[in-house]
């Protein structure tokens, strides 16, 4: 009897690497969705923190604006109180000529 071999076909063989290439393509639209989940995310992210730029940019200006008027202030203050002083220092010293004369006026002598 003679022997004869009978063909087998490879179909597991390909159909394991069919089954790992289809892993791999589910494995990788999960990952390009996750991607695309965290672009958005990301998108977001930089369109608030745009918002938040832009406001705090707003904010210093004000801030700056806030602190050209207080130093004004701060100048006009020091400025009032220098002639405050001034004024003082002269009534300081009418009142001593005033004292040394004994509180009598001087009168003009025409």
């Amino acid at each position: 009897m003679p022997t004869t071999r009978r063909y087998r076909p490879r179909m597991t063989v390909l159909d394991l690497t069919t089954k790992r290439f289809e892993r791999m393509e589910k494995a990788q639209r999960e990952t390009n969705e996750r991607l695309h989940h965290v672009e958005d995310t990301l998108e977001r992210v930089v369109t608030v923190l745009e918002v938040h730029s832009r406001h705090f940019e707003r904010m210093e200006d004000a801030m700056i604006g806030i602190s050209e008027r207080v130093d004004r202030l701060v100048t006009a203050i020091a400025r009032g109180r220098t002639q405050d002083l001034a004024r003082l220092d002269d009534h300081d010293r009418r009142i001593r000529v005033l004292e040394r004369r004994g509180g009598t006026r001087r009168t003009k002598k025409t």
